[in-house]
């Protein structure tokens, strides 16, 4: 069934909610690549992280949706540490 231009207009816009964890990823600069069994050290003792990036299996989905121009949103809880105020 066609709808009318002006009813098409008028029709709600599906949204994306997703419902999931948040996670915060931590990197870490080594030496070298740590081998089964054997330890690994930082490369920098007083820089130990290098970098942090929000995500998380449901982030990241919608984050993918919205870049293709659909209207999402997240419900889930968040921390009040460190991570949970980046």
């Amino acid at each position: 069934v066609m709808l009318s231009r002006a009813r098409a207009a008028r029709a709600p816009v599906p949204r994306i909610v997703g419902c999931g964890s948040n996670v915060v990823d931590v990197f870490f600069r080594v030496r070298a690549m740590p081998m089964a069994g054997t330890k690994g050290y930082f490369q920098n003792p007083t820089q130990v992280v290098a970098g942090t990036v929000v995500g998380g299996v449901t982030l990241n989905h919608l984050a993918w949706a919205s870049a293709l121009g659909a209207p999402t949103a997240l419900l889930a809880l968040q921390g009040n540490d460190g991570n949970g105020k980046l």
